[in-house]
């Protein structure tokens, strides 16, 4: 964690529930004002709860910020299934004008410059971040490549939007693939390709992070090229 995380990892803001979206089967896109003096950076995560200890499980968890400073409106994505949680049908029962509370905005899952080719991997709900840091590279419009390569056994969040901001980019690819050979085979193809000279984001849960991780340093990309967020996803 940077030093400048610690003064966020510790301040709480409350934040306002604009709308709640339903996306396929799984998932609910919740969306909050942005609470006045919050800011953060493309692919950090806060950690958020409803204020209130729930009894023999844990009251917070970490979340991806799926949106960027400039649309407006602080974005999560939370992936719900049966059997759930208290904290789960929480989510499930968030209606407009509730309250949510998070730490943060924290992490390293952010743009290291402005110039390396920059290769997102993301595996299910891992996409959330990986939306945002596309969105801010194309924002910017300059040149910087970038390839995003999304897999998924189910719903694609953010397909139809993925697709536009990747096309409306130059230097932008994205592939929407099924199964655990296919990203493990592009991803190959751009650490051949970049090798040190690009960085690599890797999305979804502990033993696709850790493959990912060791597959890549096989290849002879460094370790400080490799990034992810310090929590693995559930």
């Amino acid at each position: 964690m940077r030093l400048r995380d610690y003064f966020h990892y510790f301040k709480t803001h409350s934040l306002t529930v604009k709308d709640v979206h339903e996306v396929g089967e799984d998932f609910r896109l919740i969306e909050c004002a942005i609470p006045e003096g919050v800011e953060w950076r493309a692919g950090q995560h806060g950690l958020f709860s409803f204020g209130v200890k729930l009894v023999g499980e844990k009251s917070e968890y970490p979340y991806s910020i799926s949106s960027i400073m400039e649309e407006g409106v602080l974005r999560i994505a939370v992936k719900i299934f049966p059997p759930l949680n208290q904290y789960k049908e929480r989510f499930l029962a968030l209606k407009p004008g509730d309250t949510l509370f998070m730490r943060g905005p924290i992490g390293p899952f952010c743009l290291q410059d402005t110039y390396s080719p920059v290769v997102l991997v993301a595996g299910g709900i891992g996409i959330t971040p990986v939306r945002a840091l596309l969105k801010y590279i194309v924002s910017r419009n300059d040149e910087q490549a970038v390839h995003v390569v999304y897999a998924s056994e189910k719903d694609y969040i953010f397909e139809p939007e993925l697709r536009s901001l990747a096309d409306s980019y130059g230097p932008a690819t994205i592939d929407f693939v099924r199964g655990v050979e296919a990203p493990k085979e592009l991803t190959l193809q751009y650490a051949e390709q970049y090798r040190d000279k690009a960085y690599y984001y890797i999305s979804g849960g502990k033993r696709m992070i850790l493959a990912y991780r060791h597959m890549l340093r096989e290849q002879g990309v460094s370790k400080h090229r490799i990034i992810h967020d310090p929590f693995y996803r559930y």
